[in-house]
């Protein structure tokens, strides 16, 4: 008889109010601008984000987080926060954040007639055929994706003109 051994949880929201949330997320954006790295093929502001950013990210994303923490039963805490935007021809390599516990990927400009998801790796090769397997949940603009930061995943490449941003963050657990 088959029974499974491992399963990889993620959750999916999506975002309420999403015209005002996203009008709100790109403000603080704004706010902390994007820069260009030799070493990475995106645009990032994980550089020139502080607490304050970490915050007003807190602060937005309250409701869907307070949801998180009622369904796993755990408190959380917003440890790094950054947003990314990706023009044509731009990716983010295989890569993980294994020193938080959830990572949160918030899709503000995304249009799946030009845009692609985070494509996340099977931790372990196909058991059948010792190939890698990687996964692309569906998603629209306005979701928030939550998954163990261990996983490795990647942005695929931006084959279009319109630019895709991304908000993201790092949770871990912590006691009131």
């Amino acid at each position: 008889m088959k029974h499974t051994m491992f399963i990889v949880p993620y959750w999916k929201y999506s975002l309420k109010n999403w015209s005002k949330t996203k009008k709100e997320i790109k403000n603080i954006i704004k706010q902390y601008p994007y820069i260009s790295s030799k070493n990475q093929n995106f645009l990032s502001n994980r550089a020139r984000t502080t607490p304050e950013f970490i915050e007003e990210v807190a602060r937005i994303l309250e409701n869907s987080l307070q949801e998180f923490a009622q369904e796993v039963k755990q408190n959380f805490k917003i440890t790094s926060a950054w947003a990314a935007a990706y023009k044509k021809g731009m990716d983010h390599l295989l890569h993980n954040h294994s020193k938080s516990l959830f990572t949160c990927i918030v899709y503000v400009d995304f249009d799946p007639k030009f845009h692609q998801g985070t494509a996340f790796k099977q931790p372990f090769d196909q058991f059948d055929s010792g190939n890698v397997c990687f996964i692309v949940p569906e998603i629209k603009e306005g979701d928030m994706l939550i998954v163990p930061s261990n996983i490795e995943h990647y942005g695929p490449v931006n084959k279009s003109t319109t630019i895709k941003t991304i908000l993201a963050f790092d949770l871990n657990f912590y006691d009131k």
